[in-house]
């Protein structure tokens, strides 16, 4: 029996309701695990880090020092803190990977030595930036603020499109043919994104 256009919108909405209930059912079961497998003395002693802590983060963010910002929240400081509960993660995190892509992979490619985890890595920072997983609406943690959605969207446009288009070889259609296999329900599908790098990295230049 042939089914209904109306009938097959259902159902896809449905099957993306469902999915999205259980990342977020399956991240609050990781949060409560984890929570649980703490003392409370250890849970108190990871209260206290993070509140000497994040206020560091706070005034790096506020001076809009975000190259400091990352670099702090890399350095043994952050050992004893859980770095998602920070209130600027978002941008902390899509920050992070510029630089990680921009002081790492980038000169990785120039002399020739990336390998396939590597381009794996360079391909899924550059299709989240063009995807702009950064957004709210995205998937993401939902703390960044217009103003960090405008910082990365800056660094979108003038590095990582730059390197998606003329280092990468793909192009605008490329990106937008692949959208709905790669943003599927508006989460980022890592997967997806290292298919594409396996079986194009021999292109990027």
């Amino acid at each position: 029996m042939k089914m209904s256009g109306k009938l097959y919108l259902i159902m896809l909405a449905t099957v993306a309701l469902l999915f999205g209930m259980y990342i977020l059912m399956a991240n609050v079961m990781e949060d409560t695990l984890i929570d649980n497998a703490r003392t409370p003395e250890e849970r108190m002693e990871e209260k206290e880090a993070e509140e000497r802590f994040f206020p560091q983060l706070d005034r790096l963010y506020e001076a809009k020092d975000y190259e400091g910002l990352v670099k702090l929240a890399k350095s043994e400081e952050s050992d004893k803190i859980d770095i998602w509960n920070y209130g600027h993660y978002d941008l902390l995190n899509y920050y992070s990977q510029y630089v990680s892509i921009r002081d790492e992979y980038i000169p990785q490619l120039d002399s020739g030595s990336l390998t396939k985890n590597g381009a794996r890595w360079l391909t899924e920072c550059t299709f989240s930036f063009y995807y702009r997983c950064y957004d709210n609406t995205m998937g993401a943690a939902g703390n960044a603020s217009e103003e960090d959605i405008a910082t990365l969207d800056g660094i979108r446009d003038g590095f990582f499109l730059d390197i998606l288009y003329n280092r990468m070889g793909y192009t605008k259609e490329d990106m937008e043919a692949a959208r709905g296999d790669i943003m599927e329900s508006n989460f980022f599908h890592t997967a997806v994104a290292d298919k594409f790098s396996d079986r194009y990295c021999e292109r990027y230049k």
